[in-house]
C-alpha cells in the first residue's frame, strides 16, 4: 500500500510541476494580460498622449508601472505599484476565478505580497513616493502568479492626491500601431505572443530535469514495489506451498496473488491521490519565488498517465512475483520451522 502511495505521489508531483508552470504562463500571457503589444513609454507630454489616443481610437490602456516604499503597521518594504487607467488589457480575478474591477475607493494587492506585508483586507497602508506619502485602503487581496504588486485605479490614485504618469501602453492589434512605435516617447516594444514563447522556452529548458524526475519516480516505484512484492511472497511462501499440497492449481494461486495485490493497489491509490495533490502544492511553493507564484495544477491527461504508470508497474511486479509460484521448493517450504 505504501509503495503504491509513494509511486502515485511522486508521479503526480513530477507531471504536476510541468503542468503548473505551463498553466501559469498561459494565465499570465493570455488571460491576465491580453494586449497584442506592450510599448514602454518615456516622458510623454499631455499633447502627445492625447494624439496617441486619437491615433489608436480607443484601442489602448495606459499603465504606470513603478515601485515605491510601502509601510504597514508590521513591515516596511519596497513594492511594485501598478496604477491602471481605463481599459481591458489587464484582467484581475479573485480566488474563485471571477473577474474583478479595480475599486475606486481602495487598492487590490496580490496575496503573496499581502503576506509579506502582514496586511489584511480593509486595513490601511502608506505609499511613499517622491517625498510624498499616500494613505490607501486595501479593498481586495487576490491570488496572482505575477507581478506581486499593488494595483491602483487611476481614479483612486488621483483621489488620494497622486499624479498619473504612464510608463507603458497596452495596445491591441491596431492598424495604426506603427505610428506609435515610431514616436520619440516609445522605447522598448514587447509582443504578447513572444513573451509567452519565451516563458515556454524556459519551461522547455527544464523539461530534461522533469523527465529525470519522472524516470526516477518510475524506477523507484518498480524497485520499491518489486522488493515489497518479493517480501510478501517470501512471507507467504509456506502458505502457497500448503495450497499446492491441498490440490490448488498454479493458476488458482496466481489468481489469489493478483486479487490480494489489486486490493492493496486500490487502497494505495485511495490514500495516494490526496497525498499527491498535497505534495504537489508543497512542491510548487518551493519553486515559487518572490516575483512569481505558482499554483498547483494537474491536467486530466497527466493524472491519467500517472495513474496508468502506477497501476501498470504494480501489475507488472505482481505478474513477476506470481511466476515464482511454479518454482516453490515444496520440501524446503513445508519442513518444520526450528
Amino acid at each position: 500500500v505504501i509503495g503504491v502511495l509513494g509511486s502515485i505521489t511522486l508521479l503526480m508531483a513530477s507531471f504536476g510541476i510541468q503542468d503548473s508552470v505551463k498553466n501559469a504562463n498561459q494565465n499570465i500571457y493570455g488571460k491576465q494580460y491580453s494586449y497584442y503589444e506592450k510599448i514602454e513609454i518615456n516622458n510623454i507630454s499631455d499633447k502627445e498622449k492625447e494624439n496617441a489616443e486619437n491615433i489608436l481610437q480607443g484601442d489602448f490602456q495606459w499603465i504606470n508601472e513603478g515601485s515605491a516604499e510601502v509601510r504597514t503597521k508590521n513591515n516596511v518594504k519596497t513594492c511594485t505599484i501598478d496604477i491602471i487607467d481605463n481599459g481591458y488589457y489587464l484582467t484581475l480575478t479573485n480566488d474563485k476565478g471571477s473577474v474583478i474591477d479595480l475599486p475606486t475607493d481602495g487598492v487590490v494587492i496580490s496575496e503573496t505580497l499581502a503576506k509579506e506585508l502582514g496586511i489584511s483586507e480593509n486595513e490601511y497602508l502608506k505609499i511613499y513616493e517622491l517625498s510624498k506619502n499616500y494613505v490607501v485602503k486595501v479593498d481586495k487581496i487576490i491570488p496572482l502568479n505575477t507581478p506581486q504588486a499593488i494595483f491602483i485605479s487611476n481614479v483612486y490614485w488621483k483621489k488620494v492626491g497622486g499624479v498619473f504618469l504612464p510608463t507603458s501602453l497596452f495596445v491591441g492589434n491596431n492598424s495604426n500601431i506603427d505610428k506609435i512605435e515610431n514616436q520619440n516617447y516609445s522605447k522598448n516594444v514587447y509582443i504578447l505572443k513572444s513573451q509567452l514563447k519565451e516563458a515556454d522556452d524556459v519551461l522547455s529548458s527544464i523539461k530534461a530535469i522533469i523527465f529525470m524526475l519522472i524516470a526516477a519516480a518510475v524506477l523507484l516505484s518498480i524497485v520499491i514495489l518489486y522488493n515489497l512484492g518479493m517480501l510478501s511472497y517470501t512471507e507467504r511462501n509456506r502458505e502457497y506451498a500448503t495450497l499446492r499440497v491441498l490440490g490448488f492449481y498454479n493458476s488458482e494461486i496466481k489468481s489469489l496473488i493478483f486479487k490480494d495485490s489489486a486490493f492493496n493497489i486500490i487502497i494505495g491509490l485511495i490514500l495516494g491521490i490526496p497525498c499527491g495533490f498535497q505534495f504537489l502544492k508543497i512542491y510548487v511553493n518551493v519553486v515559487s519565488t518572490s516575483t512569481i507564484k505558482y499554483f498547483a495544477y494537474l491536467n486530466i491527461a497527466s493524472f491519467v498517465i500517472a495513474l496508468g504508470i502506477t497501476i501498470g508497474c504494480s501489475l507488472a511486479v505482481c505478474y513477476l512475483v506470481s511466476k515464482k509460484v511454479k518454482s516453490i521448493d515444496m520440501v524446503e517450504a513445508l519442513k518444520s520451522i526450528e
